[in-house]
Formats: C-alpha cells, structure tokens, sequence
C-alpha cells in the first residue's frame, strides 16, 4: 500500500463530477426545451390536474332520538303481537269492552 492512499477511498472526485455534469445537462435541456416559444406558451396555460386520494365518507342518516320515559314505558307495557303466550292479548280483548 502506498503512503497517503486508503483501500476505501479509490477517488471520490468521480461522483461528484459525474453528479456535477448530469446537473449541467439537464440545466441545458431545460433551457433548450423552454427557450422554444409553442412550448413556452403550452406550459404557461397548462392546467394541473387535480387528483382525489381520499374518496368522501358516504352521508350518514341520523338516527331516531330516544322515545321519552312515558312513552317507553307505556309502549312497553301495551300489548304486543310478539307476546309469546296468547293470554295476555285474550285478556285484553275481552276485557278491553267491560
């Protein structure tokens, strides 16, 4: 090994030069492709595109509010044609009249 070389290092300028002169080129085909006037004007009045990612939730119906106390208990309380005994409702029929 030689004295003032490390086995890491085999010459760094090369990147950075070539980094260097991919950036010069693309400066020149910017100025290139912008220095032609139809081009110019087409990106001037270009429009952007808009792109939604996040789609809408879809609208939510309200639920029914709560029935008051009085009513729930008196709701509760009538009878009900999913009683499972008929009694109850045969009693309420005939005695519904007396």
């Amino acid at each position: 090994m030689a004295f003032g070389k490390s086995p890491g290092r085999r010459g760094a300028a090369t990147p950075r030069a070539g980094l260097a002169a991919s950036l010069v080129l693309h400066a020149v085909a910017v100025a290139a492709i912008l220095s032609h006037p139809p081009t110019r004007a087409a990106i001037a009045t270009a429009m952007p595109i808009m792109v939604s990612l996040i789609t809408p939730s879809p609208a939510v119906e309200p639920k029914a509010p709560p029935l008051p106390l009085d009513d729930a208990i008196s709701y509760a309380s009538s009878p009900s044609m999913f009683d499972m005994s008929p009694l109850p409702r045969l009693r309420a029929a005939l005695f519904a009249n007396s």
